[in-house]
């Protein structure tokens, strides 16, 4: 069975003073408004797209803030190879997979650029074509 997913923009306002999770109002502006007469290109997968395989991923705690230190662990991924840990795009890390198709607890630091209470962000590991995807929320 196929799935088509359909969007349908209508608009995008953003504020004045808008920006990016964790960029501490020093990242590049964002425009105060999109014209609805703008064309818009939008490129939309489902939320499962990134994970291929059978692959999972946690993080212990699941919150907390820029700085703090998170222990990854997965399972699901191919045996031997290095696992790359991801925090919001940022490297963050990397383990190897035992015979099991798991890694265990490696540490990784939240980065600082992160802020936002109740934000949530994502924690990706990755090896080849298996990926998986774990939330962790902002708590300063």
């Amino acid at each position: 069975m196929r799935r088509r997913l359909v969007l349908v923009a209508v608009g995008l306002v953003v504020g004045a003073a808008g920006g990016c999770v964790g960029d501490g109002g020093g990242g590049m502006p964002l425009p105060s408004a999109l014209p609805l007469s703008s064309p818009v290109s939008l490129s939309v997968a489902p939320a499962f797209a990134p994970v291929v395989g059978s692959g999972r991923v946690v993080a212990s705690p699941a919150s907390g803030g820029g700085g703090d230190e998170v222990f990854v662990s997965g399972d699901g991924f191919p045996a031997g190879e290095r696992v790359v840990i991801t925090f919001h795009g940022v490297a963050v890390g990397d383990g190897v997979v035992d015979g099991a198709g798991r890694f265990e607890r490696v540490a990784v630091k939240v980065p600082g650029s992160l802020r936002g209470v109740g934000v949530q962000v994502f924690i990706d590991a990755g090896v080849g074509p298996v990926h998986a995807r774990a939330p962790f929320v902002l708590t300063r």
